[in-house]
């Protein structure tokens, strides 16, 4: 009776095995003959080397609005492009588009990762390569401005960012992927009254929409609104103006 054990050593990882990296194989056997003998032999190594592979993602991915946007409305959406690669990479952004009647107007390379754009930021060009290399299982924010124009209650807005990658030596070539954001047109930010929205906001003193006060009376003021609109109302600023005197 012959037995055969076999053993290996495999270089082995839980993510991705960074390109260039080596990996031996050998197999050993130990085994008896049928008067007690014990003998051993071992293969020779076999080694590999893992290549570099182009692989990257473009997130968010949306199938439905998430979203409600106002009608000449400015606003920025966030990408992400990630590295799922095994070796560092750059990125082209070669594509963004938006459905009509929205514009896009600008797209940064969000620098400090804050989702604003503010004055460290990149702006871009399609077609223009990043110089930043980023590491396998890293991502990069991409801002895209965009302008909604006239856009109509319940009309899609879909936002499309393509990217590529810049590596040149990669088995598989230079991958590309594409991200989606989907918003819904809406009503604009209106104030009205708290329970009825065809009113407008409320203004009581004394807790009385009319009151006759005396002389030197101090009197308090108050003033109700709800928005109404589909959308956040931003930098409101109440102005409550009294007559002379």
């Amino acid at each position: 009776m012959i037995i055969l054990l076999a053993q290996t050593n495999v270089y082995l990882q839980t993510i991705v095995t960074p390109a260039n990296t080596r990996i031996s194989n050998f197999a050993k056997g130990n085994y008896q003959d049928e008067k007690g003998d014990e003998f051993e032999t071992v293969s020779a190594a076999i080694e590999i080397e893992v290549q570099a592979v182009s692989s990257l993602a473009v997130t968010p991915n949306q199938t439905s609005p998430t979203e409600i946007v106002a009608p000449n409305e400015t606003l920025v959406r966030e990408f992400e492009v990630c590295n799922t690669s095994n070796n560092a990479d750059s990125y082209t952004i070669t594509s963004a588009t938006v459905s009509a009647p929205a514009q896009i107007t600008a797209i940064y390379y969000d620098v400090d990762k804050d989702g604003i754009i503010s004055s460290g930021d990149v702006k871009l060009e399609l077609n223009q390569p990043l110089s930043n290399l980023v590491s396998p299982g890293s991502c990069i924010k991409i801002l895209v401005r965009v302008d909604t124009k006239d856009i109509a209650n319940n009309e899609q807005l879909k936002i499309e960012l393509t990217a590529l990658s810049n590596i040149t030596n990669a088995v598989n070539g230079q991958a590309k992927a594409s991200g989606v954001i989907i918003n819904s047109g809406g009503k604009a930010a209106i104030f009205t009254d708290p329970v009825d929205p065809t009113l407008i906001p409320r203004k009581l003193v004394q807790d009385k929409a009319s009151y006759v006060s005396g002389k030197n009376e101090q009197l308090n003021y108050e003033i109700v609104f709800r928005n109404s609109g589909d959308v956040e109302a931003r930098n409101v600023v109440i102005s409550d103006e009294l007559p002379p005197e």
